[in-house]
């Protein structure tokens, strides 16, 4: 029994073990390559298209890749593939330098570093505009007395549709008005509202 204690009592008198701290790995991150930082269809619009190539009908895909630096920095752009135009291609490169921004590439750290977009453009030509056209165009609507319209009609001369019921039926579900007319009195009125809209083409005397 007297063995059984002293064993007893030096076990209470040991220190627990001091266990390490769980490692945590690192972490890993998947090597990612530059990304715009906004929609790429919004570095090129209709209107850049260069007044040459439209008057010369010139049309094509460019082929392009951004050199960047590890701040996501633009600092060189190659054509790829040409769209046949020089005028396009140059114009290519000099609005994307000027609109383009970019993340910047990751490597396996997450560290950014240099790095290369490679994408192309599309350059269509616009639809030539249309000649005005001789026209007249006259909408009549009620106001009624709750700010909305009735009795709409579409009549008028030139390029328009033969059956104007549509265009008079869209017309009535215009949204309503906030306030009706009122008279003298202050008192909610109906009252009819017409609008005429029309175009001429006319000779030039010489």
């Amino acid at each position: 029994m007297l063995a059984a204690a002293l064993i007893w009592i030096m076990a209470e008198g040991v220190a627990p073990p001091v266990l390490a701290p769980p490692t945590v790995p690192d972490r890993v991150f998947a090597p990612a390559g530059p990304a715009p930082l906004e929609n790429p269809g919004n570095w090129i619009k209709p209107e850049d298209y260069p007044v040459t190539a439209l008057r010369n009908g010139e049309a094509g895909t460019t082929g392009f890749a951004l050199s960047l630096d590890a701040l996501g920095r633009i600092t060189a752009c190659a054509i790829t593939s040409s769209s046949g135009s020089s005028t396009l291609d140059l114009a290519t490169c000099a609005l994307l330098q000027q609109r383009a921004k970019f993340r910047p590439a990751t490597d396996a750290a997450g560290q950014p570093l240099a790095g290369t977009y490679h994408s192309r453009t599309h350059w269509v030509l616009p639809a030539p505009p249309v000649l005005p056209t001789a026209m007249e165009l006259t909408t009549s609507f009620i106001v009624e007395l709750d700010g909305t319209r009735s009795h709409c009609i579409v009549k008028g001369t030139g390029p328009l549709p033969a059956d104007r019921t549509p265009l008079a039926a869209k017309l009535c579900q215009g949204q309503p008005f906030t306030e009706p007319y009122r008279n003298a009195q202050g008192q909610p009125i109906r009252q009819r509202v017409t609008r005429t809209v029309s175009t001429t083409v006319e000779d030039v005397a010489e």
